[in-house]
């Protein structure tokens, strides 16, 4: 339980993930400001969002530990 607390912590301290989650957050925001889009479309792509950054940040700590 400690090492996915420690996980959680690590993904949400991380800088590229909050800043690919402002813009995502801004052009959500902008698109539902704009465009009538299906909110499972926006969840849809907050978890490919989530997705992305656990598979960059595994293969950056992959790099780390062959280093």
């Amino acid at each position: 339980m400690i090492k996915i607390g420690k996980a959680i912590l690590t993904y949400l301290t991380d800088w590229k993930n909050i800043l690919a989650h402002s813009v995502l957050g801004t052009m959500s925001l902008a698109v539902m400001l704009f465009l009538p889009v299906s909110i499972f479309m926006r969840i849809g792509l907050v978890v490919l969002v989530v997705i992305f950054n656990v598979f960059r940040m595994k293969r950056k700590k992959d790099s780390v530990k062959k280093v």
